[in-house]
């Protein structure tokens, strides 16, 4: 069965891949929240950002349960993945070389996931979509790699950000004009920075 990448994602952060590292909450801190805590939430996760349609994700997540084994394989390839491909971008941004090993990861990844391209024919063009077999359970990931490669080897790298909110540490793609960006999220790192400086501010005029 062949498909066709879907067109529109809920994305958060501007890039596919980024929404996927940004799936580990508070990463800098001692006890981040891990949101694949296993392969439900995965494919629930892959379903609420426009990457599975709903009947896909069912099929997956009923799939996984006859399958428990090999969904555990897939969930711990989808975080090793994540960890990885965060590290080699940090690694980048911070200029320096990223670990061979999760190099390894990726380019191994991306390997297999190259097998899945298909060229097909749409209406009056053609397209590349994806050649998905009955249920393959790490059908989510395919996707996540071709973001994740075109970001790596793109012009776009020089405008992803590392979020400086207090314990965050999360990638962004900073569309601002002059790359001033800084938080992950206004609304959520960018107003407790401001929450804390309005309280030092406060404390500091009554000293």
């Amino acid at each position: 069965m062949i498909k066709t990448p879907p067109e529109e994602h809920n994305l958060r952060y501007g890039l596919l891949c980024l929404d996927f590292v940004n799936t580990l909450y508070w990463r800098l801190r001692e006890e981040p929240f891990e949101e694949f805590k296993d392969y439900s939430l995965l494919i629930k996760w892959g379903r609420k950002i426009g990457l599975l349609t709903k009947m896909d994700a069912n099929n997956l997540i009923q799939e996984g349960q006859k399958h428990p084994d090999e969904a555990a394989l897939v969930l711990n390839r989808a975080i090793r993945l994540r960890e990885s491909l965060y590290r080699i971008v940090v690694a980048t941004l911070n200029g320096s070389h990223p670990n061979i090993g999760d190099i390894d990861i990726l380019s191994s990844e991306v390997s297999e996931m190259l097998k899945r391209i298909a060229l097909i024919h749409v209406g009056s063009k053609f397209e590349w979509g994806w050649n998905v077999g009955e249920n393959e359970l790490d059908q989510i990931l395919w996707p996540i790699l071709s973001s994740s490669s075109e970001l790596l080897t793109s012009a776009d790298m020089e405008r992803i950000g590392i979020c400086e909110g207090d314990g965050c540490g999360w990638l962004f793609y900073d569309q601002s004009r002059n790359r001033s960006r800084k938080w992950c999220d206004m609304g959520d790192c960018g107003n407790r920075a401001k929450a804390r400086r309005f309280y030092k501010r406060k404390r500091a005029n009554k000293e």
